[in-house]
């Protein structure tokens, strides 16, 4: 299945002309593996012949946290390290703060997010032994500067959504991944009553996908298990009540009957 990919990372400090505005940083660093054991191998943004058609057309803009405009990228390439971008910000007031931001180093996080195919994402054994992801080729689609508190891991898989067609499409991208299984039912299991209320209001809104209706149908299980463990509990002490009643009953009965003997 096709899908999209976003990442942030915290790169070596930037080269940044105050004067013409521009900042040339790292969007991505090649041969880590992050937390969803994925790694951008070298030649993934290289492999994409229209990279610098598409830059020269102002098809690929500078983001700040995948929502704000600020500029547009002048130059990408790859080196060893990684893929090396310049951007030029503008002067409307957003741009203008997030370029200061940036200039003085406050914030210092930057992210990509690329789209990618089906065949290009493959499955390997990682050093450690367990299984990796190589991202082999990707279509860039932005980049830029993100917050550090909008990117809380330095090398994570989802940073932004945009609307309800990108939330259902990470959430089957997610439920796709060997493993994430585990994941989708643990972090289920550990939500209070409200947040899965929550939770499922949102997905029953959603462009159902893979992992919309995963999730769901797992919720609904586990929220007719838990109507039926109230309903049997309820049995259980009508049952006990019935129970306890009838021996009562037998009790009342039998001294009763003693009564009238004596």
């Amino acid at each position: 299945m096709d899908g999209t990919v976003c990442k942030a990372i915290t790169p070596p400090d930037a080269e940044i002309s105050t004067t013409r505005r521009e900042v040339t940083s790292y969007k991505s660093m090649f041969g880590n593996v992050d937390r969803v054991r994925e790694i951008v191998a070298p030649g993934a943004f290289a492999s994409w012949a229209d990279l610098n058609t598409s830059i020269a057309k102002g098809q690929i803009p500078t983001r700040h946290n995948h929502k704000d405009l600020v500029g547009k990228m002048l130059h990408a390439e790859e080196d060893r390290e990684g893929l090396l971008t310049t951007e030029k910000y503008g002067t409307d007031p957003v741009s203008d703060r997030v370029f200061s931001l940036v200039r003085d180093r406050i914030l210092t996080t930057s992210s990509f997010q690329a789209s990618y195919k089906a065949s290009d994402r493959v499955k390997q054994k990682g050093e450690d032994g367990e299984p990796v992801w190589v991202l082999k080729s990707l279509r860039l689609r932005e980049a830029g500067p993100a917050d550090p508190d909008f990117a809380v891991n330095p090398e994570t898989r989802v940073v932004a959504v945009k609307g309800l067609q990108e939330v259902a499409s990470v959430l089957s991208n997610l439920a796709g991944l060997d493993g994430q299984e585990v994941w989708t039912v643990d972090s289920l299991k550990r939500l209070s009553p409200e947040d899965k209320d929550a939770l499922m209001a949102i997905l029953s809104q959603m462009p159902h996908g893979m992992a919309c209706e995963a999730i769901l149908a797992e919720m609904q299980m586990d929220a007719a298990e838990d109507t039926m463990e109230a309903a049997t509990g309820k049995a259980m002490q009508l049952s006990d009540a019935i129970a306890e009643w009838e021996v009562i009953h037998r009790i009342e009965k039998f001294q009763r009957r003693l009564s009238a003997a004596n």
